[in-house]
């Protein structure tokens, strides 16, 4: 099933499927055979829903990130704990937008729907295609166990917001054969960009939701995010790490002004959810993982154990791939600072920007910006001195962007480029100077460490 997230509207053809589910991702066969086999596996997912208290379900811990600070590797060392169930990557993180969007939909139309919905909205690995892809046969078969179980249930239940989260893991994990320890396992949900609707959402459907931030030395960090969103405007580089089918036109993007946004507002708890928020440093999961989920699993309450170690989704191994190198779990070499797209300039400004984060955190700063009167004379380096970070995005932009419009005598889009560069630019400044001024002004409550 395919979702036209563009579009807004459904595709007949799309609708039709939904109507008759079986049809989904089977392969020919004849009548006869197509329908006992597709009761046979139906059968089979409503004895593994034996080892669920799906509505019951009331434990949830959402993981967000930091820039580029490990949140894929924290959600990858729970993922094999038996009493854990969770979806890949960021599978999970359109749910709540898809419930806003399509609340009008049945149950069914939203579990069946969702999956294309995803596909349409990512570019990189869905329910049905990449490394942790699941069976779409599976999966039908799954969505029709738990209607075929649940679907007595009253419809203010049924078709409630936290129905809806909770039948979506469970459908996706009974896809795959997951079957939990306990009947109520922990949900671990990537929501990975920080959004306080999202978390406002998720404790009003889980009363004990809690959150774990994941964070990195900020130097390390925005280096790091600078390089990611840089990476988003190379073909070559989305193409070697998602489908090239999938590949569309990228939107603008100025890697300096979206690294420093995602840092600058998304260091802080949800509001009013401070008690149930701690912080784990993207270092320690790669220096120290047997200390650092021993202590996530307690403040969790899960049980600890070798299997935290294990960097896995769905099972598999997580592979990651990084300059001409790959490997899994915890790497000693991820550890070192390094800030490869930073001038003393852009230094300067991120320590005096995130001196809080530096101290509570326990990163090393220079202790001279410990001081507000030293952190404000940075205002000045805001103002009037460039960084490289900046001389880097523009020739990002004008590589990827700018020169293909000139050669292509596109004269309309390479205007436009450079007007939304100057912009970028300009309110690149305005961001820093204002954060800046309201830190040293009244300080920032960061995300206290676990």
């Amino acid at each position: 099933m395919a979702y036209s997230g563009l579009k807004r509207k459904w595709n007949p053809r799309h609708e039709q499927a939904m109507a008759a589910p079986g049809k989904l991702g089977m392969a020919p066969e004849p009548g006869a055979q197509r329908v006992a086999g597709r009761k046979d596996l139906i059968a089979a997912k409503i004895a593994d829903l034996r080892h669920y208290d799906v509505l019951g379900i009331d434990r949830v811990v959402a993981i967000c990130c930091w820039g580029r600070s490990g949140s894929y590797l924290l959600a990858s060392l729970l993922d094999g704990h038996d009493d854990v169930i969770t979806m890949p990557l960021s599978f999970g993180e359109l749910i709540y937008r898809f419930w806003e969007e399509h609340r009008h939909l049945s149950l069914r139309e939203k579990l069946l729907a969702y999956p294309g919905f995803l596909e349409d909205m990512r570019y990189d690995a869905t329910f049905f295609r990449g490394e942790f892809r699941i069976g779409r046969a599976d999966y039908d078969a799954s969505v029709a166990a738990l209607l075929a179980v649940y679907g007595d249930r009253a419809p203010q239940v049924l078709e409630s917001r936290g129905s809806f989260f909770r039948f979506m893991v469970v459908a996706y994990n009974l896809a795959f054969g997951r079957r939990p320890a306990s009947p109520r396992p922990l949900i671990v949900h990537q929501q990975h960009i920080w959004s306080d609707t999202n978390a406002q959402r998720l404790v009003a459907d889980f009363s004990d939701c809690r959150f774990i931030h994941t964070v990195r030395d900020p130097i390390s960090c925005l280096d790091s995010t600078v390089e990611h969103f840089a990476d988003l405007n190379d073909p070559k580089f989305v193409a070697a790490q998602y489908d090239p089918a999938c590949i569309r036109r990228p939107r603008f993007n100025y890697p300096a002004w979206n690294a420093f946004w995602a840092l600058a507002w998304r260091d802080a708890p949800h509001a009013g959810l401070q008690d149930r928020s701690v912080s784990v440093r993207f270092e320690d999961l790669h220096a120290q993982p047997r200390q650092t989920m021993g202590r996530v699993a307690r403040w969790l309450g899960l049980s600890e154990g070798r299997v935290l170690l294990e960097s896995t989704f769905n099972g598999k191994p997580w592979i990651v791939a990084s300059r001409g190198k790959t490997w899994t779990g915890a790497r000693l070499e991820q550890i070192p600072r390094h800030s490869r797209d930073m001038s003393w300039v852009d230094r300067a400004i991120v320590f005096a920007l995130f001196q809080e984060n530096f101290a509570l955190w326990d990163y090393p700063y220079p202790r001279f910006f410990a001081s507000r009167a030293a952190r404000a004379l940075c205002l000045a380096l805001v103002l009037v001195v460039p960084m490289r970070s900046e001389f880097v995005s523009d020739r990002i932009v004008m590589r990827s962007v700018l020169m293909p419009a000139l050669r292509n005598a596109q004269l309309r889009l390479a205007a436009r480029t450079v007007w939304r560069t100057l912009v970028a630019r300009v309110g690149l400044r305005v961001l820093l100077f204002a954060e800046l001024c309201r830190r040293v002004a009244v300080g920032k409550r960061v995300v206290k460490p676990i």
